[in-house]
């Protein structure tokens, strides 16, 4: 097994060190394993630890109202987390999670400040490194993520939700995405990707009038939350227009999903207008089969849906996979 210390001269905020500041680091730490599914530490706990990933994937997330917690960003070896723990006595602005087993090593505020006194050049080199990394961190990880940490319920649901129907918003999809789709490949785990058009919605507006189409939003996005489950998020694109990620879900369940989503929304029945049914095109797209990037994701889906639509609408269409379209 290497030495501690070549260890964390590959970990990117002490990445820079020499072999006696390495040594100076590998003396104030101390080990900490975690076990999948272990917590770390909850949003709003005090704490005086910085982590380093040694081994393993860390899930960041916050707490929604309903008591479920939001994927933020999944973390992997070489990254740390809790480190304003040591720069600042602050609460924990997220929670962290062991994704899967998880090697950590970990330096406490008291350490840190003995190093800042007895070794201020090295501290320095460790403080410059860490805000680079986290201006980084946060410039990728966009405005809305960054908001969702540093502020409170009420800010966090403005930032991230559709406020008419009350799913989840496009600005929070297109800076999610990404997390959800590098999670499921760290893990191994499959995900789906559902995009929504409702069928003749244009049509629909002008013979009933936009109230009406409101009231058949509301409608869809009400079923749209009983069908599916409470670790999916389910978002409002634009209009009648939806895309859901569903994590750990294969796109043979997603269409089962889809397909008992889309007989409940056939089977509402409106009183104003007793003859109307409200049918979807519904295109599904896959993390790895169909693609390992947003873009690619949502383009599959997209054709999918395509497929659907010239397939009669009222359909459920699952993206052929990449060698299947050659």
């Amino acid at each position: 097994m290497p030495e501690l210390s070549d260890v964390l001269k590959n970990t990117k905020i002490f990445s820079g060190l020499d072999e006696a500041e390495l040594n100076i680091i590998v003396s104030c730490m101390s080990p900490a394993h975690f076990n999948q599914g272990e917590t770390v530490f909850r949003e709003g706990e005090e704490g005086d630890m910085m982590y380093v990933i040694l081994e393993g994937l860390i899930d960041i997330s916050v707490p929604l109202e309903d008591g479920t917690d939001l994927l933020l960003t999944t973390m992997e070896k070489g990254n740390f987390f809790g480190d304003m723990a040591i720069i600042e006595n602050e609460p924990r602005s997220a929670s962290c999670k062991a994704a899967e087993a998880c090697e950590l090593i970990a330096l406490g505020r008291d350490d840190f400040n003995s190093i800042i006194q007895n070794y201020p050049e090295t501290a320095l080199k460790i403080l410059h490194r860490m805000m680079n990394i986290m201006a980084e961190r946060f410039k990728n990880s966009g405005a809305v993520l960054s908001e969702m940490v540093r502020w409170g319920e009420g800010a966090r649901k403005k930032a991230i939700t559709d406020e008419f129907t009350g799913l989840f918003n496009r600005r929070f999809l297109d800076e999610s995405l990404n997390t959800y789709i590098s999670r499921a490949l760290g893990t191994s785990k499959p995900l789906s990707f559902v995009m929504i058009d409702m069928d003749h919605f244009g049509t629909l507006n002008k013979k009933y009038g936009e109230a009406f189409g409101d009231q058949v939003i509301l409608a869809a996005a009400k079923i749209y939350v009983e069908s599916f489950r409470k670790t999916d998020i389910l978002v409002r694109y634009g209009g009648d227009e939806f895309s859901f990620i569903l994590p750990d879900t294969s796109s043979e369940k997603a269409k089962e999903l889809c397909v008992a989503m889309a007989d409940s929304l056939r089977n509402l029945h409106f009183s104003e207008h007793p003859e109307l049914v409200v049918t979807l095109s519904i295109g599904i797209a896959a993390v790895p089969e169909n693609a390992d990037n947003p873009v690619a994701l949502k383009e599959f889906a997209d054709k999918a849906v395509y497929i659907s639509k010239e397939n009669g609408r009222d359909t459920v269409t699952i993206a052929p996979c990449q060698d299947t379209e050659k």
